[in-house]
């Protein structure tokens, strides 16, 4: 199913034998970021689940100590992430990037700006679900076939994760 704007698609799939909801979804650019607050609570919040695997270009960050490098002093444009946070909270799903990187850099996106400094950004996210047995780890996005090296603005890197699940035995 995908919205009628076009900015999320879902469709539900069977991993490790749980039917889980792989979620895509782009949010509104800075010239529009006054519509990013709406977007995350009416459109894409009722398309989440406990269940869900989210991918978003969320065109803000998580926390902006730990997912933004800049040289500019002027404020960074961060509306919506608090509505986003919130609605990742309430459908209890896991920040995978922060899970398995702790408080190291992390940078998905990467854009050259006025005056020539590069601001790095981690808008690109990817969220997981917290199910017992299923353990998510950050893969190494330094391989992403799409990026071009060469580029003069490397632009959003892939972020990927790897899903490892764990098996009991009765007993053990």
């Amino acid at each position: 199913s995908r919205s009628k704007s076009g900015r999320t698609t879902s469709i539900s799939a069977i991993v490790n034998s749980r039917y889980l909801r792989l979620t895509s979804a782009y949010a509104h650019s800075d010239l529009h970021a006054d519509q990013r607050p709406a977007y995350f609570t009416k459109e894409l919040g009722p398309r989440l689940t406990r269940n869900t695997i989210l991918g978003i270009d969320a065109n803000c960050v998580p926390n902006e100590s730990l997912d933004l490098q800049r040289a500019s002093n002027s404020p960074y444009n961060n509306v919506g992430a608090n509505e986003l946070a919130d609605e990742i909270s309430k459908h209890n799903l896991i920040d995978v990037a922060r899970e398995h990187m702790g408080r190291d850099p992390f940078f998905t996106s990467h854009h050259t700006v006025g005056g020539g400094g590069t601001t790095h950004t981690r808008i690109d996210q990817v969220y997981a679900p917290d199910l017992n047995g299923f353990i998510w780890s950050l893969d190494n996005y330094t391989h992403d076939p799409f990026l071009k090296r060469n580029a003069k603005e490397i632009d959003h890197s892939a972020v990927t994760i790897r899903l490892a699940g764990t098996m009991g035995e009765r007993g053990c």
